[in-house]
């Protein structure tokens, strides 16, 4: 392990018998004190809605900031400076900008902080605070503009009340009341926006809470508060036992853990068989085609494993402390916690298309981005300014740009792929299936081949990676756009439904 580590040696004697290095260790140890926590501050700590539920807040902060000393020594110092920072701007700033300059200052410390930990720990993967650090960026971005978007949704209110008392007539007011000023805010940002700025303890708490400060994942600010304050919306046709019952999410808490087991399970046995730079040496080259293919599958199916296990630890802190009940699904009759859900297995594994995979990989970021990002950038801008958040809050390796550049690419080259395709599939079922095994296939070969380079880190082993592999996936993607810029589209009479609107397309 580094020396660049700041965090606590007090486990270091249990390295040993777990054959974990020390940073890692104290992760898990801590996730696990997190998650142990979480049931006696649902109960000695009880949410009272109207009151100011001080000590619940004040509990949450204490105990976050204890995990993040443990985890990483004074380095908690940079999460602190940066909300600090972040806070004084959404005060004093020109509010005109105040947004703006919040979030510019947030993903430029992080970055200076990313590159500090190359220098220091180039090729390296402990742990460090630069973890947190993206996580509370989220936070702080989105915070920022979140209470922007409350500051005009009260303007408009209020334009809206003074229109209506200077009203003369009935008719008048008739009139009037049809012309009702609208904050020309999304349906996402009229879900988050802030009216009220936060107390001192509300933010700090909302930047390093015990649940969520060392994996996440990021919760917008109105979710975290309805949570501390005992404000989650809840169906109004449900007992008092039943409301209680949804949020202690016991059955959900069971199936989240079940499935940590498994992923702490392939990593530990199967990170050694199959260990990921071995894509970018000389033993590599020597395989045929497919066994590269079947080593690049299996390789990168156990790195994901290792951000599963990560994810599903921050899922089960915030569903221990009564955190993420977000309704009943109306078709299954089963509750759902998809404000702490930040993958879905199933939709990245067995992807039928890019955008599954983008979309339920990382799906906290992919929201962050969306809001904070896409909406708020003119939209002939906006896949460009996507592109360059999310490549500067992963930070600055080469490897991570050869999968984002590659990407855009390809997910180019599979819309146009849908477009003129899938269509040419639709008559049968037998057809369906065909269809969707093929894109699967393509999907998941896609996904390792980028994935490989991107945790390789370096450019020089991305390169030998996907020199091993002849450019394959480069190479037919190519051919296909090629192809496809010379062909028109289907016909509309066999065309598929129209898609959805299109969200933010980027690699998390």
């Amino acid at each position: 392990m580094s020396d660049f580590y700041s965090g606590s040696y007090l486990l270091s004697p249990f390295v040993l018998y777990t054959g974990l290095t020390v940073d890692k260790l104290n992760f898990i140890v801590c996730q696990l004190v997190a998650i142990a926590l979480g049931r006696p501050f649902q109960k000695y700590f009880v949410a009272e809605p109207g009151s100011s539920n001080m000590a619940r807040y004040a509990v949450s902060f204490v105990v976050g900031c204890l995990l993040c000393l443990f985890c990483f020594g004074h380095q908690i110092l940079h999460v602190l400076f940066q909300g600090t920072v972040c806070l004084l701007i959404m005060l004093y700033a020109d509010r005109r900008y105040a947004r703006f300059a919040a979030c510019i200052f947030a993903i430029a410390y992080l970055s200076a902080c990313h590159l500090m930990r190359q220098f220091y720990d180039y090729g390296g993967y402990t742990l460090d605070i630069t973890g947190p650090l993206m996580i509370s960026t989220q936070r702080l971005s989105t915070l920022a503009f979140n209470i922007h978007d409350g500051i005009v949704v009260k303007a408009m209110e209020e334009a809206d009340r003074k229109k209506k008392t200077d009203d003369q007539t009935e008719q008048q007011e008739s009139d009037k009341s049809s012309e009702k000023v609208k904050p020309n805010l999304t349906e996402r940002q009229m879900q988050h926006f802030v009216r009220d700025f936060p107390s001192l303890l509300q933010y700090y708490t909302y930047l390093v809470h015990f649940q969520g400060i060392l994996v996440g994942p990021f919760v917008f600010y109105v979710d975290f508060r309805n949570y501390m304050d005992g404000t989650i919306p809840m169906p109004s046709d449900l007992t008092k036992e039943q409301r209680e019952h949804y949020l202690r999410g016991t059955s959900r808490i069971l199936v989240v853990a079940k499935w940590t087991l498994f992923f702490a399970l392939v990593t530990l046995t199967m990170q050694t068989v199959f260990p990921l730079n071995f894509l970018a040496e000389d033993g590599f080259q020597s395989y045929s085609l497919i066994s590269k293919w079947f080593y690049m599958t299996l390789a990168c199916f156990v790195i994901r494993q290792r951000y599963y296990f990560a994810w599903s630890l921050g899922e089960l802190s915030y569903l221990s402390s009564g955190c993420g009940f977000t309704g009943i699904n109306k078709d299954t009759g089963k509750a759902e916690y998809k404000t702490v859900q930040n993958f879905d297995f199933n939709g990245v594994e067995l992807s039928t298309s890019m955008k599954m995979a983008i979309d339920n990989w990382n799906i906290s970021t992919v929201h962050w981005l969306r809001e904070c990002v896409y909406e708020r950038v003119p939209s002939k801008h906006a896949t460009l300014a996507v592109f360059i958040a999310s490549a500067t809050w992963h930070g600055f390796y080469p490897g991570y740009y050869l999968l984002f550049i590659s990407v855009a690419f390809f997910t180019t080259v599979a819309r146009l792929a849908r477009r003129h395709l899938r269509p040419h599939f639709q008559g049968s079922e037998t057809a369906k299936l065909a269809y969707d095994v093929v894109t699967g296939l393509a999907s998941l070969t896609t996904l390792n081949y980028g994935a490989g380079a991107f945790a390789l880190l370096d450019l020089y082993k991305g390169l030998r990676f996907w020199w091993s592999m002849y450019f394959i996936v480069h190479v037919i993607a190519g051919l296909m756009y090629l192809g496809f810029v010379t062909l028109k589209p289907a016909s509309s009479s066999r065309r598929s439904a129209p898609e959805a609107p299109r969200r933010a397309e980027v690699a998390q």
